[in-house]
């Protein structure tokens, strides 16, 4: 699964539900549009200095060899999306850059209760606990999952179990998940985490680069 696909899947599902439930012209309001931007834009009065490509990608060399040296406590929290590039072009797509920051993408990570392990998660390792969401108004979508890190760059590893999805922050609907084999797990190649752990860069399985800012 690669990073496009990981996050547009989201988003076809959430523009369906919404295109039966209000209308698809009310995807071309520019006030509803705006709102989230505007929010996003003045929650805070510092913004949050961000690394450009080039530094992205120069430090992707680097920890392919040497190591991140990310640890599982850094990935704690709740990161939003701010920008994707492409596959292989390392181009930005700002289609799906201006969709996730509309729709609020987050990825939320948090470490997995041990005591509350059953027969959803499917090996030992995992030690963390994924959530994936998109917001719009009073809808909402969330995938479920388990993940856990391997390697020294680390790579995170993940897969969801279950999806839900909300109505004024409340389940309406849930369904079940049937998760790909061990060897077919989506993954995020981690490339670097920034000061105060402000943003966080991963690579998916598919090539595709993704940064996150930190919303903690």
């Amino acid at each position: 699964m690669n990073i496009e696909k990981f996050l547009l899947i989201d988003l076809i599902i959430f523009f369906t539900i919404y295109a039966l439930r209000q209308g698809i012209r009310k995807f071309a309001d520019r006030d509803q549009l705006d709102e989230p931007l505007d929010h996003d834009k003045n929650s805070s009065n510092q913004p949050i200095p961000m690394p450009d490509l080039k530094q992205l990608l120069e430090k992707e060399n680097y920890v392919r060899k040497n190591g991140s040296g990310i640890m599982l406590q850094k990935l704690i929290g709740t990161w939003t999306f701010e920008t994707v590039w492409k596959n292989k072009e390392n181009k930005q797509d700002n289609l799906t850059s201006s969709f996730l920051r509309i729709f609020s993408a987050n990825l939320k990570i948090d470490v997995l209760d041990k005591d509350s392990l059953d027969e959803n998660v499917p090996n030992k390792d995992c030690t963390l606990c994924i959530t994936n969401s998109i917001q719009f108004g009073i809808l909402g979508i969330k995938f479920f999952g388990f993940g856990y890190l391997q390697g020294s760059q680390p790579i995170l590893y993940f897969f969801f179990e279950r999806i839900e999805l909300l109505v004024a922050e409340k389940p309406f609907l849930t369904r079940s998940l049937k998760g790909p084999s061990k060897n077919n797990w989506p993954f995020f190649a981690l490339i670097g985490i920034g000061p105060d752990c402000s943003w966080l860069s991963a690579r998916g399985r598919g090539g595709g680069l993704a940064l996150w800012k930190n919303l903690n």
